[in-house]
């Protein structure tokens, strides 16, 4: 469809499929092809057999537009009611999460509203949740993730760009960063819950936080954002040495974050510079997400484009009507890719 784009792309737990959301209120499943999996797909053979796996195994269509997703961490196929929960407000109506995230054990799921976020134990389903009041952090809740050395401790972004940390034993709010230049997309916790890294929209930067120093920026990592959409970034799953994220040119990012080539800013904060990139997509890459256990890196691409104006012919007949805006000189791209990133044996 020519006005719709991806929005984002998630590996599931055990690495066997991907899915992806996008703007026509659908999420698709694909499954990781065999060949792919072990490693084949270098082969001539593989070109003809990967048409095979072009379209989605399974697609969900929303009735609303889908604002966040995420994977259960024990998610069971054979029992998907298991993974369904709803919020409603008090008037008993389904109301939209705008940010929703799983604990690490996946005992709890936390869904964020504006000055709230509610959490639902996942061993009770239903319509039952406990409430925080986020109220001292103003702004929606656009992004959650836990600490993994802290199981109780988690951090939540809001679209005015700051940082809330809360405590699940006693469901409260009991520390606030302002440092975001852009309304939080995406925050994300290193191995050790030491470091945090935080994406913001319209903003090239993507920060690194001291979690032993609250408001301490170790260093930023630049990346090209040109709108307001969330574009990922994403941390090498076992160590977290490597970061990669996609930018608005359609450009994939690497990033060494234990090397040495940091230099400093005008602002005094040390900015990391990339160690390896590439063009993975015409359009914005929006999307990226590394395998769990496999050299494989998944991408997305789109964003919402608007008609340029057009320019006018003196020469050409006004007695024709022409449309004054085109969308004739953009390119747009609404894929998911996968890349080999294992070397050739």
């Amino acid at each position: 469809m020519e006005d719709n784009y991806t929005k984002g792309c998630k590996w599931s737990p055990d690495g066997s499929c991907l899915l992806v959301g996008s703007v026509d209120k659908k999420l698709r499943l694909f499954n990781l092809p065999n060949p792919v999996a072990m490693g084949q797909c270098l082969d001539e053979s593989w070109q003809a057999e990967s048409e095979r796996y072009n379209l989605p195994a399974v697609t969900v269509r929303e009735r609303e537009l889908i604002y966040d997703y995420a994977w259960y961490p024990h998610m069971r196929s054979d029992n998907p009611q298991s993974c369904c929960y709803q919020s409603y407000d008090h008037l008993d109506q389904l109301v939209a999460a705008k940010s929703v995230g799983f604990s690490l054990d996946g005992s709890m799921l936390l869904c964020g509203f504006k000055k709230t976020i509610r959490i639902f134990h996942t061993s009770r389903p239903g319509r039952t949740f406990e409430t925080i009041d986020a109220k001292g952090q103003p702004g929606i809740i656009s992004c959650m993730a836990f600490n993994p050395r802290l199981p109780n401790i988690f951090v939540a972004g809001s679209y005015l760009g700051n940082l809330g940390f809360y405590n699940t034993r006693r469901n409260n709010l009991f520390c606030r960063l302002d440092g975001c230049t852009g309304g939080v997309t995406q925050v994300a916790f290193s191995s050790c819950g030491i470091k945090l890294f935080t994406g913001t929209r319209k903003d090239d930067e993507i920060l690194c936080w001291d979690i032993r120093k609250l408001g301490t920026i170790l260093y930023s990592l630049k990346r090209e954002i040109s709108t307001n959409q969330r574009i990922y970034f994403d941390l090498e799953p076992e160590l977290c040495r490597y970061l990669v994220s996609g930018d608005t040119r359609g450009k994939v990012l690497k990033w060494d974050l234990d090397q040495q080539g940091v230099t400093e800013c005008g602002d005094s904060v040390p900015v990391l510079q990339p160690s390896a990139s590439f063009p993975a997509h015409k359009d914005c890459c929006n999307g990226i997400s590394l395998h769990p256990y496999n050299a494989i890196l998944a991408t997305s691409s789109g964003q919402r484009h608007f008609p340029e104006p057009v320019e006018s012919d003196s020469s050409s007949d006004e007695s024709v009507s022409k449309p004054m805006f085109s969308k004739k000189k953009i390119t747009q791209e609404n894929t998911v890719k996968l890349w080999w990133l294992g070397g050739r044996s």
